[in-house]
């Protein structure tokens, strides 16, 4: 299932991607991060939430909404 990953070799291991991660494989080993410009608030998600124009986000893997730009800046 997309959003999920398996880290071991174990039969129905799979777990849910956390917060600022996510995949789009199915049976993947690991979950990607969101990128910079990008969030995700929820957990087992199939790809991060990109920033509206007037907001941004200067980290990877955030978990939170993206930041109002500053006039001028």
């Amino acid at each position: 299932m997309s959003g999920m990953f398996k880290p071991t070799t174990t039969p129905d291991q799979c777990k849910k991607c956390t917060m600022g991660t996510f995949t789009k494989q199915k049976k993947s080993a690991k979950c990607l991060d969101c990128p910079e410009g990008y969030y995700q608030e929820k957990k087992g998600q199939l790809s991060c939430i990109a920033c509206v124009v007037g907001k941004y986000n200067d980290k990877t893997n955030s978990v939170s909404d993206c930041k109002v730009c500053i006039a001028g800046h």
